[in-house]
């Protein structure tokens, strides 16, 4: 819990979703008999759930941002994996403790760096590629095709 629940919990009770649970249990006529009295007590225990959950809500990941699956490419090689696995461990750790500030910052850093390696990577990649290509075009035609229709579609 952090320390600031009871003044979340009081804001929370202000709510117009909260006010309008509240009106409805007011505007309701209990019996005076005992499943009179426990209607009541679940109303207002529904209510105090209700407000519950409303202040310790966390903020909720609507969608994940998809990763393509890097690590079949022709491109990614030890060090990608290494790279990549030390951000699997930074990301755990934050997971595991999503309001420490330091290890979202080392997270976000080994992202950025896990990013610019791909991106480096693959541009060598589909250079020496394309130098590749360019040289056995000057040799032969023929060559050239059949060099052509080795290479993956990804790199076309």
């Amino acid at each position: 819990m952090t320390g600031n629940s009871s003044v979340t919990f009081k804001h929370k009770l202000t709510t117009p979703e909260t006010q309008h649970l509240v009106n409805i249990f007011l505007q309701k006529i209990y019996k005076g008999s005992e499943t009179g009295i426990e209607n009541a007590v679940s109303d207002v225990q529904e209510i105090l759930l209700t407000v519950a959950k409303l202040s310790l809500r966390s903020k909720v990941v609507k969608y994940r941002h998809h990763i393509s699956n890097h690590t079949r490419k022709k491109w990614f090689d030890k060090e990608s994996s290494i790279k990549r696995h030390a951000l699997r461990k930074v990301a755990n750790c934050k997971r595991r403790n999503p309001l420490n500030s330091d290890i979202r910052v080392s997270y976000h850093e080994t992202l950025n760096e896990y990013k610019q390696l791909l991106k480096k990577k693959r541009e060598k990649f589909l250079n020496d590629k394309i130098k590749e290509l360019t040289a056995s075009q000057n040799d032969s035609q023929i060559k050239f095709l059949e060099y052509f229709q080795i290479t993956p579609r990804n790199v076309r």
